[in-house]
């Protein structure tokens, strides 16, 4: 789509859409592990069986999280979001209809493979239809998006089941999906009416005079394998593996365990992990706060976020045996360090890449690492669960978290020098 909005009335519809369709999109995504502490509860399927087709999910997510950014690049990014909304409806009717191991496995396995591209076409939708001025705004409130689809998936959770049966909360996503994809159609139209025809303003060359001033004997950008040793990332794969299992993978779980543990109803636990959620949004703060004023590299950045946790984890490890709330507490926090690690892997360290030209690659590398933490995360913590119980479970979350400080200091010297000579 070429051109960028300039009236600031048609930008701020723009975006309230786009928002929107993402938060949507967030929620229903969420929507199994809402309803995994239920399903388990029934007796529909084992802790194991049950993680292992969230993992489906974020299998398929993450094998095909490189090739989102291509698509999009290539084919307009309005494609790839409907029909990531076209395949979330088919697929979460499929799981409110079925109650078959396999067919569930299968249905949410290929949601995940649909929704790999939604995220990189709300990114490019956001950083091309805007003017920089807007635009600034707009990833700074797109922030939200996510705890915000993550709270109501879980709140929804715990009004529905209530008083119905964990179909329902399938039923919800086919509907609020069904409603979303009416206004994004209509914004399709919108902004060929809007859109100035000028050419787009790249997300990554805001100032595109700038390029053309450099020096010709510039060095070349660094090959990717390379530039993986020389920065310490091929290291900090580790953290952005482990942030992921002990973000997503807590949150994911912790109804079920919170129900199991204190003898709680799942929907009073869905409700517990809202207030997770919520507090997460602290999260930001803390990056602020810390980054770059008070630490500089990133690599030790996140390092202290996962040493920070290390005694929340000891706690939980007793998880059933204190009271609730000191469990609630280390959870929340541990999980808003996590959040916190999210924005410096994802946000901060991608953009350092700018010079070599492969923010979008090494971004898109990082996310799939991601993935394929929240994969390992469904299936493995409900298989311990399920054999050896939650102390033990806690204990490989412990575990975790010393494992990826450990690594982040080991990438700290390799980052370091690999900043120096970016800033030469």
């Amino acid at each position: 789509m070429k051109g960028h909005l300039e009236s600031k009335k048609a930008s701020w519809i723009a975006f309230i859409i786009i928002f929107f369709a993402y938060v949507i999109v967030v929620m229903t995504k969420n929507t199994y592990a809402a309803a995994t502490a239920t399903i388990v509860q029934e007796g529909l399927f084992t802790k194991a069986d049950a993680g292992l087709i969230n993992a489906g999910f974020y299998l398929t997510y993450s094998c095909a999280q490189l090739g989102g950014g291509i698509l999009v690049d290539k084919f307009s990014p309005f494609v790839v979001l409907l029909l990531g909304l076209l395949g979330a409806i088919v697929t979460n009717i499929i799981m409110a209809l079925s109650a078959s191991f396999y067919v569930m496995l299968f249905a949410w396995s290929i949601n995940g493979l649909l929704q790999f591209g939604v995220w990189p076409a709300i990114l490019k939708l956001v950083t091309t239809i805007f003017t920089p001025e807007y635009r600034q705004k707009a990833m700074s409130y797109l922030f939200f998006a996510y705890p915000l689809g993550s709270t109501l998936s879980y709140l929804i959770a715990a009004v529905l089941l209530q008083f119905y049966s964990w179909p329902s909360l399938f039923w919800s996503s086919v509907i609020t999906l069904a409603v979303t994809f009416v206004p994004v159609v209509w914004l399709i139209g919108y902004l060929k009416k809007k859109m100035v025809l000028r050419p787009e303003i790249l997300p990554a060359d805001d100032e595109p005079q700038k390029s053309a001033k450099e020096p010709k004997g510039e060095a070349k950008p660094m090959s990717f394998f390379p530039m993986l040793l020389s920065s310490g990332l091929i290291f900090l794969t580790v953290p952005a593996l482990i942030r992921c299992m002990l973000d997503f993978g807590l949150k994911n779980w912790v109804p079920t365990m919170i129900m199991e543990c204190y003898t709680v109803s799942p929907s009073f636990a869905n409700l517990l992990t809202t207030v997770l959620v919520i507090v997460n949004l602290g999260g930001i703060f803390l990056v602020n706060w810390l980054y770059p004023k008070r630490c500089k590299n990133v690599a030790s950045a996140v390092g202290v976020f996962f040493l920070a946790s290390v005694p929340l984890l000891a706690l939980i490890v007793f998880t059933g045996k204190v009271y609730l709330l000191f469990v609630l507490v280390s959870l929340a926090l541990t999980t808003t360090f996590m959040m916190s690690a999210s924005q410096v892997i994802n946000v901060i360290m991608p953009a350092a890449f700018a010079k070599h030209k492969k923010t979008g690659l090494i971004c898109s590398f990082i996310n799939a690492f991601g993935g394929l933490g929240v994969m390992i995360a469904n299936y493995s913590y409900g298989y311990l669960a399920d054999n050896f119980g939650w102390t033990i479970t806690a204990v490989i979350w412990l575990i975790l978290g010393i494992i990826a400080a450990l690594f982040c200091f080991i990438a700290t010297p390799f980052w370091k020098r690999f900043m120096e000579k970016n800033a030469a």
